[in-house]
């Protein structure tokens, strides 16, 4: 093999290195940014600020739930779980740029263990997405538990 294509070749795997570290690193920041909204996104939740989690939701779910309806669907669900326990653990964190019915775009989902008084083995998966204003919404929440 050649000098020449000896080094065209080297440059190929740098650059190529380098945008893979590139890429992770704002995958990162990504997955960082979006959990400090979801950790307070939850905090509200715990503690019945629910006008703070729905200012905190993604405009596509505003559009399909009013504030009101908001409200008695997260304090039905946090009188069922009953008070929380300990502390939240995250169980998974992931970037995606794409997701199923709702297309491309900045996405993380988020995975806790939770503990509340009145449920064993909870867990809860939060969706969130990166809008024009590179702002981190909430577009999903999933809680699944068992009952005591």
């Amino acid at each position: 093999m050649s000098n020449q294509l000896k080094k065209v070749l080297l440059s190929i795997i740098i650059l190529n290195t380098y945008n893979n570290c590139f890429g992770q690193k704002y995958t990162d920041k990504y997955i960082k940014d979006a959990t400090i909204i979801a950790n307070k996104w939850l905090d509200d939740m715990d503690n019945f600020r629910f006008d703070l989690t729905y200012s905190m939701m993604d405009n596509q779910v505003k559009e399909m739930t009013d504030s009101l309806a908001w409200h008695g669907y997260f304090n039905d669900l946090v009188k069922e779980f009953g008070k929380k326990k300990h502390s939240r653990k995250i169980l998974s964190q992931e970037f995606l740029n794409n997701f199923k019915g709702i297309g491309d775009g900045f996405f993380v989902e988020i995975k806790y263990r939770a503990f509340f008084e009145k449920t064993k083995n909870f867990e809860e998966t939060i969706l969130l997405k990166q809008n024009d204003q590179s702002d981190w919404k909430i577009i999903g929440y999933q809680p699944l538990w068992e009952s005591m």
